[in-house]
């Protein structure tokens, strides 16, 4: 019932009522009862699904299928979803976009734009991040990509072999991957969000500005002190297809070294710490991606990942006493990632947002 890389010491935490909210079975009441349920419908649903060909790039058959593996189980499978979630797109948008979803891959395939494990990738991804139903996507569009992949190359996708059933680490690192490009933070260009691009700017410059701007008069009337921003590696090397964020840190190294020189005079000593890659929370869809991680190593002199304590201590050092006759600085804690390129984001691009570069004509760069 469970893969190799999936933890196992949830099976026996009880589900609470919101968990169990439209499930049909009444003698679930544990995490591993439920697991063994879905498990089994889904089987069922997958001896369905491959007995004979069926015309899948049809919107009837995908809710079809999503019903087959989670009908047993669940009322409202098969049914789209009516409220936000945080990975996808608005409720309201699900038809059209699968409609339109559906006709891209038709036109791939009629017209051999890409390779037959090409298309699967990118219909995988942009069903994932569509998001139809309350639950049970990720499961829901691996099965729909293998009956495609069959269906035109005789050969389902494997998936490293890993059991997505279990809530549990493996699942945890695919649904981190899907969120690092799919919050728009990492696209082209012709395609960045206009409201994405302002709150991530919001976010990270003009807070950084309102911080300042209010702790300097309270600094000044002390008669000395000290200031430090968090800043990034993406504020000193261009990361393709991150362009909003590349903006903001670049503009908070600035404001460091323009509030350094002004506020000098009044003893406030100003200064930045440009992290690399760090483990931490936010950066999770990051490491999820090997190539993506793997990439990043290969930028550092010193290639291993960050901790958090790392830039805790270079904060340290530019508050402190030690640092009293620094400012103005803006301090790269990234292995020496900053002596090389950006990293290379172009399969989170090229997932979600292919035809924009097509559209660019960016696709071969």
């Amino acid at each position: 019932m469970t893969g190799p890389l999936v933890p196992q010491d949830d099976g026996g935490t009880e589900l609470t009522e919101e968990e169990r909210e439209g499930l049909i079975p009444s003698y679930i009441t544990l995490r591993s009862e439920l697991n063994e349920a879905e498990q089994a419908n889904i089987l069922e649903a997958e001896e369905w699904a491959f007995a004979r060909k069926r015309d899948l790039l049809e919107e009837k058959f995908l809710n079809n299928l999503h019903r087959r593996m989670y009908g047993n189980v669940w009322r409202w499978a098969g049914r789209y979803r009516t409220s936000g979630k945080n990975i996808g797109i608005d409720a309201y948008q699900i038809p059209t976009d699968l409609r339109n979803l559906l006709n891209d891959v038709r036109y791939w395939i009629d017209q051999k734009t890409y390779p037959a494990d090409e298309i699967s990738a990118r219909f995988h991804h942009r069903l994932t991040f569509i998001h139809c139903y309350p639950n049970g996507n990720g499961r829901h569009a691996r099965m729909a990509t293998d009956l495609l992949l069959v269906s035109i190359s005789d050969k389902p996708l494997t998936w490293g072999n890993v059991d997505l059933v279990d809530p549990g680490e493996t699942r945890d690192a695919y649904i981190a991957a899907l969120r690092a490009a799919d919050k728009h933070d990492i696209a082209p260009l012709v395609a960045t969000d206009d409201a994405r691009w302002q709150q991530v700017l919001d976010t990270n410059l003009n807070g950084t500005y309102l911080l300042f701007k209010q702790a300097a008069r309270y600094l000044s009337r002390a008669g000395n002190g000290a200031m430090c921003a968090i800043s990034s590696i993406a504020g000193v090397r261009t990361h393709r297809f991150m362009h909003a964020y590349c903006v903001a840190k670049s503009g908070v190294d600035m404001l460091v070294r323009t509030s350094a020189d002004e506020l000098g005079a009044a003893g406030i000593r100003v200064n930045s710490v440009l992290p690399g890659l760090v483990d931490t929370e936010i950066a999770q869809g990051l490491f999820a991606t090997e190539e993506v991680h793997q990439d990043y190593l290969a930028c550092m002199p010193l290639s291993r990942t960050g901790e958090a304590d790392d830039i805790a201590a270079a904060v340290r050092f530019l508050c402190g006493p030690e640092s009293s006759w620094i400012t103005g600085v803006n301090l790269s804690v990234d292995g020496g990632h900053h002596l090389r390129r950006g990293p290379n984001y172009d399969v989170f691009a090229r997932a979600g947002f292919a035809d924009a570069l097509k559209e660019a004509r960016l696709e071969n760069e």
